[in-house]
């Protein structure tokens, strides 16, 4: 007998494997991988909350700021206000047409028989509605007057 004949009589006990699957799972207890498991720089929380707020949708940030316009009909001023009346954005408030916390507002309508006489200051207003206010015998002082978009 020689000594590349002599065999062991039990197996050589190899150190399992883990971590590839099986029974063990993925992380076999190993842990898992992430930002306390790496070593070098951490993140700070300021960092980590401004990462998420920013929003990660298609097409985030293209979204358009809309204005909250409050619309107010010719017909609307033709029964909250008398003849000859001067309307601007504090008689609008006293009348309760435009809501509380809404500061932008546009004059809109068309009213066939409108023959009241308004002063109007300081308001947006269709151009619609302006010819009719002119040809009833009102004035429109430093008013933005907007084409009606299609």
């Amino acid at each position: 007998m020689q000594v590349h004949n002599v065999k062991q009589n039990h197996k050589s006990r190899t150190r399992p494997r883990v971590g590839r699957g099986g029974k063990r799972g993925t992380y076999s207890g190993k842990g898992s991988k992430g930002q306390k498991a790496h070593g070098g720089r951490k993140m700070s929380m300021e960092k980590k909350a401004r990462i998420l707020r920013i929003p990660k949708m298609r097409g985030a940030g293209n979204k358009n700021i809309k204005k909250d316009v409050v619309s107010i009909t010719l017909l609307t001023l033709d029964k909250k206000f008398i003849n000859n009346s001067i309307i601007d954005f504090n008689a609008l408030k006293k009348a309760n047409i435009i809501p509380k916390g809404k500061n932008d507002f546009k004059i809109i309508g068309n009213l066939e028989n409108f023959n009241k006489k308004f002063t109007l200051k300081n308001c947006k207003i269709s151009a619609g509605c302006k010819a009719l206010i002119e040809k009833a015998g009102g004035k429109i002082e430093n008013t933005i007057v907007e084409p009606i978009k299609k």
